[in-house]
């Protein structure tokens, strides 16, 4: 095999494997993916009922802007619900950290930046969660860990 179709053949398998790796990352980033695995089976309902359920889950629960730290967040906290899902060790209400406390946050003011104004909430002086945490995923859930 000459050097150019070894060229061809590899610039072709690059393509191949990008496409590959965009559509699973779009894929992965759909309500219907996030909503397959049993410990979000209440989660997709709440948010399929809820006022939001037009959002994907990424446009709340990932980082708005920088595509390699979304990428970067997306896979820690998908390693992180895989590792829980095949331990069956997922808490029935997941706790957010404070990462992602601060990323909610950033994604509620980035849509509702003209609702809240001049208040606490755009100072930092108070999380939109607060009052609001269970305005998509309900509540009044039990606590502890998922056991099917």
């Amino acid at each position: 095999m000459n050097c150019w179709k070894l060229f061809l053949l590899g610039v072709a398998a690059g393509i191949l494997l990008l496409v590959v790796m965009g559509t699973g990352y779009q894929w992965a980033g759909t309500p219907g993916f996030c909503g397959a695995c049993h410990s979000m089976e209440r989660v997709h309902r709440t948010w399929h009922a809820s006022t939001h359920k037009q959002f994907a889950c990424i446009e709340c629960h990932l980082p708005n802007g920088n595509f390699a730290e979304s990428f970067l967040y997306k896979a820690k906290a998908g390693l992180r619900d895989v590792r829980d899902e095949f331990g069956r060790n997922y808490q029935v209400v997941t706790p957010l950290s404070s990462e992602a406390h601060q990323i909610l946050q950033n994604n509620c003011l980035r849509c509702h930046s003209s609702s809240v104004g001049d208040t606490r909430m755009t100072k930092g002086e108070a999380q939109c969660t607060t009052c609001h945490r269970e305005l998509v995923h309900g509540r009044g859930e039990p606590k502890g860990v998922l056991q099917k």
